[in-house]
């Protein structure tokens, strides 16, 4: 169930938390994950007009576009280009600001003036044992 405060401003997507896990909703952004890629794209494409900034896996943004997900693991010659087109059409199915498409690699993203930028993913050191 949505708690009543999104309900109050995000009616439309009462029915959403069926489909996705986890989900959060705040100031009109919606960021989660579909339980089986693919399985909430009916339910999700219509509140995408109503959200600001949408943050989304590779999967699930191919998904939602309707395209075949591109290479987007550590290693692969990412096919930036094509991921950024897919942030693009997550935009035009609606999206008012802002689509983050998030992979393992990295991240595109893309606004409704249509600039995208893109992100290869960080090496963080490991994080030494704990002494306590």
């Amino acid at each position: 169930m949505v708690p009543s405060r999104w309900q109050a401003t995000l009616p439309e997507v009462a029915t959403i938390p069926a489909l996705m896990v986890p989900l959060f909703i705040s100031n009109r952004a919606l960021v989660g994950r579909c339980d089986t890629v693919g399985s909430g794209v009916p339910l999700a494409l219509p509140c995408l007009p109503h959200l600001d900034t949408i943050v989304v896996n590779e999967l699930d943004a191919a998904a939602l576009t309707e395209r075949e997900p591109p290479a987007s693991n550590v290693g692969d010659e990412i096919d930036w280009g094509a991921l950024e087109v897919i942030a693009q059409e997550v935009v035009r199915r609606g999206i008012r600001r802002l689509a983050v498409v998030h992979f393992p690699a990295g991240c595109v993203a893309a606004d409704r003036d249509g600039r995208t930028w893109r992100h290869g993913s960080v090496r963080m050191p490991p994080v030494p044992p704990s002494s306590h």
